[in-house]
């Protein structure tokens, strides 16, 4: 950013009044110690708020186009969340953009809890309503999901994101070394 043609490099500093304050404060962590701190994430089915932190921290990282902490943003919310919820999925294809991994994860994963689980728990977790509001507020999503309909198989199991290799969700190219695996 300071080193190109940008206001930001020709001026030496860079404003960033729409990103969340939290996210520097992840950013240098992740600067200082190549890590984030964990998420507090409740496993149980209960409607309770998600850390909105580490989502400004991706949409930042986009912004600054930093895709090893893309990355890392991606797997901690992997590895966290057993049921993302709708507002999470919702808030995500409202801060990132059209060709997203995390909005590519994030749809994956509402259409396996919508395909595979249809215990009342469930229901009651990400009603009908929700999900929606959460497709009629964002188009891109509605599309993706449907997109996902028609690619699967019927009568057989959807496939678990959370299960499949992380890098199948990650900004580097197919046989691009990955910057989260130990070499």
């Amino acid at each position: 950013m300071f080193s190109s043609g940008f206001v930001e490099g020709l001026e030496g500093e860079a404003f960033f009044p729409e990103d969340n304050p939290k996210c520097f404060d992840s950013f240098m962590g992740w600067i200082y110690f190549r890590t984030l701190r964990v998420l507090n994430a409740s496993t149980a089915l209960e409607k309770v708020e998600y850390d909105l932190s580490p989502l400004s921290l991706y949409s930042f990282a986009d912004k600054l186009c930093l895709p090893e902490l893309m990355d890392l943003v991606l797997d901690t919310y992997k590895n966290t969340y057993k049921f993302p919820r709708v507002s999470l999925v919702s808030d995500v294809y409202k801060m990132t953009p059209t060709d997203s991994p995390l909005r590519n994860f994030m749809c994956q994963c509402m259409y396996y809890i919508f395909a595979e689980y249809n215990s009342q728990d469930i229901c009651n977790f990400w009603t009908t309503e929700d999900m929606a509001i959460a497709m009629s507020l964002h188009k891109d999503l509605n599309i993706d999901f449907l997109n996902l309909m028609r690619l699967d198989s019927p009568g057989f199991a959807s496939t678990d994101p959370r299960a499949l290799p992380n890098c199948d969700f990650h900004c580097h190219g197919e046989d691009a070394p990955c910057s989260q695996r130990p070499n």
